[in-house]
């Protein structure tokens, strides 16, 4: 069985960082990880792969990040926020 195109997996996201917790959203699902639960991040090109599980990541492509911070400063608001990465 393969995950449904309008489902919680496939297709567009939209992220909120909160002082507390990344949100996702995907149609009508949200989902949300405390940034202590981030084990990992990885950077390529294109994405960020938030690693909250060793097969499971929120996937943020880069180019569609709507902020006044840059690529770096939000990887190093986001390692500030899990303790464990600094």
């Amino acid at each position: 069985m393969q995950p449904f195109s309008n489902g919680s997996i496939i297709g567009d996201h939209v992220y909120i960082l909160t002082d507390k917790k990344i949100i996702d959203y995907k149609g009508n699902h949200e989902s949300s990880s405390t940034y202590d639960s981030i084990l990992n991040i990885n950077e390529t090109d294109n994405n960020l792969f938030l690693f909250i599980d060793k097969a499971s990541a929120y996937i943020i492509n880069k180019k569609n990040i709507s902020s006044e911070l840059s690529i770096d400063e939000i990887i190093n608001h986001i390692k500030e926020k899990c303790n464990k990465m600094s």
